[in-house]
C-alpha cells in the first residue's frame, strides 16, 4: 500500500490549474546527532477532486496544512546534478486545513 501524510508549510500561493490544484509544501525535520541539524523536505502536491478551486482560494503561502495521499518520487537531472521530486497525489476530500479558533470557545478553563 502507498499512502503518506505530510504535516508542512505551503512555500508559495496555490495554483489552480482547471482539472486540479498544485501546492508546494516544505515540511522541516530535525535530527539530534549531538548537534541539531535541520533537513527540509519538499514536496509537490497534485490536489484533484471536485471544489478543488474553493481549496485554493482558503490556502495561502506560510499556511500548516495535512494532506494524505500518494507518493510518486522521480530522479531527474538538471545541470549534472540528480534531484529526487516527490509528488503526493491527493484523490479525495483528505487534505486538512486548519481550524480557525473562535471568540466563543471556552475550552481555556479546562484543567488538561
Amino acid at each position: 500500500m502507498n499512502k503518506i501524510t505530510v504535516v508542512g508549510n505551503l512555500t508559495r500561493e496555490p495554483e489552480d490549474k482547471g482539472t486540479y490544484v498544485l501546492i508546494d509544501l516544505a515540511q522541516n525535520q530535525y535530527d539530534k546527532n549531538g548537534v541539531d541539524e535541520k533537513h527540509t523536505h519538499y514536496f509537490r502536491v497534485l490536489y484533484f477532486t471536485k471544489g478543488a478551486e474553493k481549496v485554493a482560494g482558503l490556502l495561502k503561502k506560510g499556511m500548516q496544512i495535512t494532506c494524505n495521499g500518494t507518493l510518486k518520487s522521480e530522479m531527474t537531472e538538471r545541470d549534472g546534478k540528480h534531484y529526487l521530486n516527490n509528488t503526493i497525489m491527493v484523490n479525495s476530500n483528505d487534505l486538512v486545513l486548519p481550524q480557525k479558533k473562535s471568540a466563543s470557545n471556552d475550552d481555556d478553563d479546562l484543567p488538561f
